[in-house]
C-alpha cells in the first residue's frame, strides 16, 4: 500500500565498504556502475536484496540502469521525482502497477535527515494525487521538467521521511514519488540506486542499451 519497504540489512556489508573505497573520486551522479565496478555487481547481488526481490516482486528482471548518488557536504537536493521512465517502449508511463518496474536503494554509508535522507509520497504508485503527473517517458521530457515543483498541502501530509542505516537497503516502486533532502552534514554520503524490469520488455534506446542491461541477479556471491 505505501510502495516502499522499511530498511533491510545487508548480508555482507564488507562489498559496501570495497564500493565506497573504489568510488571516492567519481562524480556527483555516475550511471550504471553495474557495467563498470565488479565491486558493484558484488554489492547489488547481495543475497539479501535478491531474496527481498524475488518474495516482494517476483522474478525475471534485469538491471538495466543503476547510479551512485555520491553526495558531498553541501550537494543540493533532488526534488519530487519517480524512477518509473518507462512503461515498455515509447509507450506512456503508467502508474498502475501492471508493467512492475521496481527501484533499489542501497545505503552504502548512513543517509540520515542531515545528508541526504530519502522522503516518499505514501501511495503515490497507484494515486495520481489529482496532481496531473506527466505521463511521457523521462527521454520524450525536457530535463527541467522531470521534478515537480512542489506538493500540496494534502500531498505533503503524506510524505514519510525513510532515514537508512549504513549497510542497509529499501526495495519501493519506480512509480512512488519521492525525493532526496541536502546534504548540510560534514561527511560524505553514498547511496547506490537501482531500476529492475521485467526482461521481456521494450528498451528504449535513449534509456538503456543492450550492453546496459544484465539479468538480475548479475554476480556471484561468497556462500
Amino acid at each position: 500500500e505505501r510502495g516502499f519497504t522499511d530498511p533491510m540489512t545487508l548480508r555482507f556489508p564488507e562489498a559496501a565498504d570495497a564500493v565506497f573505497e573504489e568510488t571516492a573520486k567519481l562524480a556527483l551522479y555516475t550511471r550504471n556502475p553495474h557495467i563498470r565496478f565488479e565491486t558493484v555487481r558484488q554489492l547489488v547481488s547481495d543475497p539479501a536484496i535478491t531474496e527481498a526481490v524475488a518474495q516482494l516482486c517476483g522474478s525475471g528482471f534485469v538491471l538495466w540502469r543503476s547510479a551512485f548518488f555520491n553526495k558531498v557536504p553541501g550537494a543540493r537536493e533532488i526534488g519530487w521525482h519517480h524512477d518509473k521512465h518507462f512503461s515498455d517502449g515509447d509507450d506512456l508511463v503508467k502508474l498502475e502497477m501492471d508493467l512492475p518496474h521496481y527501484s533499489v536503494f542501497i545505503s552504502v554509508t548512513q543517509t540520515g535527515s542531515d545528508n541526504g535522507m530519502l522522503e516518499f509520497v505514501a501511495g503515490s504508485h497507484v494515486d495520481d494525487l489529482d496532481m496531473n503527473r506527466d505521463p511521457r517517458p523521462y527521454h520524450q521530457r525536457p530535463p527541467n521538467e522531470h521534478n515537480l515543483p512542489g506538493l500540496s498541502p494534502a500531498v505533503e501530509a503524506r510524505v514519510i521521511a525513510t532515514p537508512l542505516p549504513q549497510y542497509t537497503f529499501m526495495v519501493f516502486h519506480s512509480a512512488i514519488l519521492h525525493r532526496s533532502l541536502q546534504n548540510t552534514s560534514g561527511d560524505r554520503r553514498l547511496g547506490l540506486a537501482l531500476r529492475l524490469s521485467p526482461g521481456d520488455l521494450t528498451f528504449p534506446e535513449a534509456q538503456a542499451t543492450a550492453k546496459d542491461i544484465l539479468p538480475y541477479p548479475c554476480a556471484t556471491v561468497p556462500a
